[in-house]
């Protein structure tokens, strides 16, 4: 991974008129989930991510297709 590359999934989430994302991603520097609302961006460092069967598993959530759980 070069330095100032990183590797990230978005998942978008939208009911009416309020949105809310999930971005966890792994960089040089470790493994994080961004959250970003319609009011606020947050960064949180975790200490595992792993891929795996179409599951992005983040600290204790789970992101996939069919769900996300935080």
């Amino acid at each position: 991974m070069e330095k100032s590359r990183f590797e990230g999934w978005y998942f978008k989430h939208q009911i009416k008129d309020r949105t809310i994302a999930f971005i966890p991603g792994i960089a040089k520097c470790g493994a994080f989930i961004q959250v970003i609302t319609d009011q606020d961006s947050r960064h949180f460092d975790i200490d595992r991510l792993r891929v795996e069967n179409g599951s992005i598993y983040a600290g204790k959530c789970v992101f996939s297709k069919q769900n996300t759980l935080i």
